[in-house]
Protein backbone atom coordinates (compact mmCIF):
# COMPACT_ATOMS: atom_id res chain seq x y z
CA UNK A 1 0.00 0.00 0.00
CA UNK A 2 1.32 3.18 -1.05
CA UNK A 3 2.31 6.20 1.42
CA UNK A 4 0.46 9.48 1.34
CA UNK A 5 2.95 12.12 2.14
CA UNK A 6 0.26 14.55 3.18
CA UNK A 7 -3.69 12.84 3.59
CA UNK A 8 -4.72 9.83 2.88
CA UNK A 9 -7.12 9.35 -0.42
CA UNK A 10 -10.28 9.50 1.60
CA UNK A 11 -9.48 12.06 3.76
CA UNK A 12 -8.79 14.06 0.51
CA UNK A 13 -11.73 12.94 -1.46
CA UNK A 14 -14.17 14.06 1.86
CA UNK A 15 -12.24 17.54 1.63
CA UNK A 16 -12.90 18.15 -1.82
CA UNK A 17 -16.32 16.62 -1.73
CA UNK A 18 -18.20 19.98 -1.82
CA UNK A 19 -21.76 19.16 -1.81
CA UNK A 20 -21.31 16.04 0.58
CA UNK A 21 -22.60 13.98 -2.22
CA UNK A 22 -20.14 11.25 -2.12
CA UNK A 23 -18.80 12.33 -5.91
CA UNK A 24 -16.06 14.69 -6.43
CA UNK A 25 -15.91 17.08 -9.31
CA UNK A 26 -13.27 16.71 -11.58
CA UNK A 27 -12.38 20.16 -11.09
CA UNK A 28 -11.97 19.33 -7.52
CA UNK A 29 -9.65 16.36 -8.43
CA UNK A 30 -6.43 17.98 -9.10
CA UNK A 31 -6.57 20.31 -5.48
CA UNK A 32 -7.93 16.73 -3.57
CA UNK A 33 -5.06 15.06 -5.15
CA UNK A 34 -2.71 17.65 -3.84
CA UNK A 35 -4.15 17.61 -0.42
CA UNK A 36 -3.17 13.93 -0.85
CA UNK A 37 0.52 14.89 -1.61
CA UNK A 38 0.60 14.12 -5.19
CA UNK A 39 1.14 17.50 -7.62
CA UNK A 40 -0.51 16.33 -11.20
CA UNK A 41 -1.91 18.66 -14.10
CA UNK A 42 -5.65 17.97 -15.32
CA UNK A 43 -3.75 16.29 -18.58
CA UNK A 44 -2.34 14.22 -16.68
CA UNK A 45 -5.60 13.00 -15.02
CA UNK A 46 -7.17 12.73 -18.11
CA UNK A 47 -5.01 10.46 -19.21
CA UNK A 48 -5.50 8.12 -15.70
CA UNK A 49 -8.96 8.14 -16.60
CA UNK A 50 -9.01 7.35 -20.20
CA UNK A 51 -12.77 7.13 -21.19
CA UNK A 52 -13.91 8.18 -17.82
CA UNK A 53 -12.96 11.90 -17.77
CA UNK A 54 -14.94 14.66 -19.26
CA UNK A 55 -15.48 18.28 -17.62
CA UNK A 56 -18.88 17.25 -16.17
CA UNK A 57 -17.08 13.95 -14.84
CA UNK A 58 -17.60 13.11 -11.07
CA UNK A 59 -15.51 10.78 -9.24
CA UNK A 60 -16.43 8.31 -6.14
CA UNK A 61 -14.36 7.41 -3.07
CA UNK A 62 -13.37 4.35 -4.84
CA UNK A 63 -12.56 5.68 -8.56
CA UNK A 64 -10.65 8.75 -6.68
CA UNK A 65 -8.39 6.12 -4.57
CA UNK A 66 -8.07 4.49 -7.56
CA UNK A 67 -6.71 7.21 -9.56
CA UNK A 68 -4.01 7.71 -6.58
CA UNK A 69 -2.85 4.57 -6.47
CA UNK A 70 -2.18 4.54 -10.25
CA UNK A 71 -0.33 8.11 -10.24
CA UNK A 72 1.48 6.72 -7.08
CA UNK A 73 2.27 3.39 -8.64
CA UNK A 74 3.80 5.49 -11.75
CA UNK A 75 5.64 7.76 -9.38
CA UNK A 76 7.45 4.31 -7.81
CA UNK A 77 7.82 2.40 -11.17
CA UNK A 78 9.87 5.96 -11.84
CA UNK A 79 11.98 7.25 -9.22
CA UNK A 80 13.53 9.62 -12.03
CA UNK A 81 9.91 11.03 -12.70
CA UNK A 82 10.89 14.87 -10.79
CA UNK A 83 14.11 15.27 -12.56
CA UNK A 84 12.55 14.24 -15.56
CA UNK A 85 10.35 16.43 -15.30
CA UNK A 86 12.54 19.18 -14.46
CA UNK A 87 15.23 18.51 -16.97
CA UNK A 88 11.59 18.68 -19.34
CA UNK A 89 11.00 22.53 -17.95
CA UNK A 90 14.57 23.61 -18.17
CA UNK A 91 14.72 22.57 -21.89
CA UNK A 92 11.78 23.55 -22.92
CA UNK A 93 11.74 21.66 -26.06
CA UNK A 94 15.45 21.30 -26.53
CA UNK A 95 17.80 17.88 -26.37
CA UNK A 96 20.10 19.30 -23.78
CA UNK A 97 20.15 21.96 -21.25
CA UNK A 98 23.21 23.73 -19.63
CA UNK A 99 25.25 23.07 -16.73
CA UNK A 100 25.09 26.09 -15.09
CA UNK A 101 21.05 25.34 -15.16
CA UNK A 102 21.67 22.82 -11.76
CA UNK A 103 22.56 25.00 -9.68
CA UNK A 104 18.69 27.05 -10.55
CA UNK A 105 17.23 23.08 -10.08
CA UNK A 106 18.86 22.14 -7.07
CA UNK A 107 18.16 25.48 -5.14
CA UNK A 108 13.94 24.79 -6.27
CA UNK A 109 14.54 21.18 -5.12
CA UNK A 110 15.73 22.06 -1.53
CA UNK A 111 19.27 20.86 -1.58
CA UNK A 112 21.33 24.52 -2.53
CA UNK A 113 24.13 22.95 -4.87
CA UNK A 114 26.87 25.97 -4.21
CA UNK A 115 29.21 26.10 -8.40
CA UNK A 116 32.14 25.11 -6.77
CA UNK A 117 30.77 22.11 -5.94
CA UNK A 118 29.14 21.58 -9.43
CA UNK A 119 32.18 22.38 -11.10
CA UNK A 120 33.70 19.45 -9.10
CA UNK A 121 30.70 16.85 -10.04
CA UNK A 122 31.46 17.80 -13.48
CA UNK A 123 35.03 17.82 -13.48
CA UNK A 124 34.41 14.18 -12.52
CA UNK A 125 32.23 13.65 -15.09
CA UNK A 126 35.01 14.91 -18.30
CA UNK A 127 32.35 18.19 -18.71
CA UNK A 128 32.38 22.13 -17.62
CA UNK A 129 29.99 24.49 -16.49
CA UNK A 130 29.74 25.18 -20.27
CA UNK A 131 28.04 22.06 -21.30
CA UNK A 132 25.33 21.40 -22.73
CA UNK A 133 24.13 18.15 -20.64
CA UNK A 134 21.50 15.19 -22.28
CA UNK A 135 18.62 14.26 -20.54
CA UNK A 136 20.58 11.31 -18.51
CA UNK A 137 23.31 13.25 -17.90
CA UNK A 138 21.09 15.50 -15.94
CA UNK A 139 19.79 12.67 -13.92
CA UNK A 140 23.60 11.22 -13.28
CA UNK A 141 24.67 14.63 -12.36
CA UNK A 142 21.49 15.37 -9.74
CA UNK A 143 22.04 11.70 -8.16
CA UNK A 144 25.39 12.11 -7.54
Amino acid sequence: MPVYETAAPDAAFHMYDLTGSGKLLVENVPKALGYAGITVDLATIADELGEEFHPAASLTLEQFTKLVNQITAKEIADPDTELKEAFADLADGADTVSARSLVHVMGTIGEPLPVDRLELLLSQKGLSLDANLTEAQFISLLKA
